[in-house]
């Protein structure tokens, strides 16, 4: 007993079916998430350096910090001997 239609070559598959402006939609879409995820990695990678940035940045302020008064305590020490060289 055969079943009717089982001897039917099978139908067109669900992509064969799609008419072409919806490939052509598909494949922008499909090109705009890619754009969008490499747009996403450019941006962590310029957040990185923002980060990296701040760091040194401030490593520099704290750095300038410490001359700044490793230069006025020679100036004081300086000073110090002047005004006891001069009595």
């Amino acid at each position: 007993m055969a079943r009717s239609g089982s001897s039917a070559a099978p139908g067109p598959t669900a992509e064969a079916r799609r008419p072409a402006a919806l490939d052509e939609a598909l494949r922008r879409l499909n090109d705009i998430v890619r754009q969008l995820r490499e747009v996403l990695e450019d941006m962590e990678e310029a957040a990185d350096l923002l980060d990296m940035a701040a760091d040194q940045k401030q490593a520099t302020e704290q750095e300038l910090e410490r001359l700044h008064r490793a230069l006025n305590h020679l100036q004081r020490s300086r000073s110090n001997e002047r005004a006891g060289a001069a009595r």
